[in-house]
């Protein structure tokens, strides 16, 4: 379901902020198997349990992506998962992956 009223007036305006300020990149949104896992540096990261897509895809697995929390909380270490996400930067930051945390997501295994 797609927010309406102001709610999606305010998503709507904080998009074209970020793209017009440089700081998202335009990639499209595209379906990726991931899988949690225990980094060996949480260093300016929050939680133990992190995501990174599984190797094959062209992605880096060094990449993180940032989604719905419940997939690195809800399920065990090395949990796979299928969820759509598109890569994409933050101005004076690296690359990550990002999907909205309220998307519909697959347990791959």
């Amino acid at each position: 379901m797609y927010a309406s009223g102001p709610l999606r007036t305010m998503a709507l305006k904080e998009n074209c902020a970020l793209l017009s300020s440089g700081m998202a990149q335009r990639n499209p949104y595209r379906r990726i198997e991931v899988e949690s896992f225990i980094p060996g540096d949480t260093s300016g990261r929050h939680g133990l349990v992190h995501i990174r897509p599984v190797a094959g895809q062209g992605l880096s697995t060094d990449l993180f992506v940032e989604c719905s929390k419940k997939l690195s909380r809800n399920y065990a270490v090395g949990t796979r998962f299928r969820i759509r996400a598109k890569l994409t930067d933050k101005e004076g930051g690296g690359e990550f992956l990002y999907s909205h945390f309220g998307w519909d997501y697959e347990v791959v295994s």
